[in-house]
């Protein structure tokens, strides 16, 4: 799957910016503030709708505009092109793709699947649980049919038990909730752990080949699993009323990256951080292949950040061996790594300057 022609209309400081790209590497250089992010910022709103840097869709659109639009032409493995459209104001979103209108982002995302690694990336692993489960969900969206109509068909059921604890009442009502909670959290659970089990294997692969040691994962459900679901949300009513919040479910999973016996975010450096997240998301994306033959469209900002040569080189060697549609930012060509693989991928260069995109031949 690979991006051939894209498009952005008022995108921050852009009016109107093309790229032709390469179906392997794509190097984005620029200073900074000239728009580079932005580029991959466009490429993220046309895959789910939503930019990767903020919620807040005026920040996105160009001032004195009154709305963003993206569009690109999208190469399935099949060889059949769709095209892509996201136009989004500050009061309305209008999707398309092939010409007909989608309906949700969901729907939008089955035709180009992303995944970023920007600076905040490292919140993956030294943030909260929630990161960790966008990504797994992410994952088995792309590969479960049923997964995301159990997923949504949870937190509906979730939403409504909230209420009723806020309300502290309708113990008929929560008790109807919580079995359908019951029933579309084991279909979840089920999902998830067969899933990390099986990503456990090229993650501690990829972070072997990162020269990072004995990193491990494990899922951690979000309540005891000797005990129904029912029961535990039955027997915690008051807890959670006190609360004001349902706190057992499979909204509350984890995925646990620890070297050895201890947790990952406390035994790795901010560079080797990046390294982690990378291989987690390279587990992610061969697991996707392996089960669906779907190759994602990879975004890389900043990609010096952080990292040594070796470890720059080490990245490089990583994305290389993928070989995903690649779209790289960078200050400067000397954050690139020297020697590595990408000598072997067809390559193309864009200039970014004040909102002006150059292509150049590499």
């Amino acid at each position: 799957m690979r991006i051939t022609k894209f498009r952005v209309s008022n995108l921050r400081i852009f009016s109107e910016a093309e790229l032709t790209p390469s179906p392997h590497l794509n190097l984005i250089v620029g200073p900074n503030a000239s728009g580079k992010t932005s580029l991959l910022e466009g490429i993220h709103l046309l895959a789910v709708a939503r930019s990767f840097r903020t919620p807040r869709i005026s920040e996105v659109i160009r001032h004195g505009s009154e709305r963003v639009a993206v569009r690109g032409e999208v190469e399935k493995t099949d060889d059949h092109v769709v095209e892509l459209k996201v136009e989004k104001g500050r009061h309305y979103t209008r999707l398309k793709a092939g010409g007909k209108r989608v309906k949700s982002t969901s729907e939008l995302a089955t035709h180009l699947p992303v995944v970023a690694i920007t600076p905040d990336s490292h919140n993956i692993l030294h943030g909260g649980p929630r990161e960790r489960r966008r990504l797994l969900d992410w994952t088995l969206f792309h590969v479960e049919h049923g997964y995301l109509p159990a997923w949504h068909s949870y937190q509906r059921a979730l939403r409504q038990r909230n209420r009723l604890l806020r309300q502290k009442g309708g113990i008929a009502e929560m008790a109807a909730w919580e079995a359908e909670m019951a029933q579309f959290a084991r279909i979840i659970h089920t999902a998830r752990r067969d899933c990390v089990a099986q990503l456990a294997v090229p993650f501690a692969a990829w972070t072997e080949s990162l020269g990072l040691k004995h990193l491990s994962l494990r899922y951690s459900p979000g309540w005891d699993q000797e005990l129904e679901l029912a029961a535990t949300l039955r027997g915690r009513r008051v807890e959670d009323m006190t609360a004001g919040t349902t706190r057992v479910g499979p909204h509350r999973a984890d995925i646990r990256i620890a070297q050895e016996t201890v947790g990952a975010a406390a035994s790795v450096s901010r560079g080797q951080s990046k390294l982690v997240v990378a291989a987690l998301l390279a587990a992610n994306v061969t697991w996707l292949g392996i089960q669906k033959r779907i190759q994602p469209v990879l975004l890389v900002d900043d990609f010096g950040a952080e990292l040594d040569a070796r470890s720059r080189a080490k990245l490089g060697e990583l994305i290389a061996a993928l070989g995903m549609q690649t779209f790289v930012t960078t200050t400067s060509l000397d954050q690139l790594p020297n020697g590595t693989k990408w000598r072997g991928l067809s390559s193309q260069m864009f200039h970014v300057k004040q909102g002006v995109v150059k292509p150049e031949m590499i």
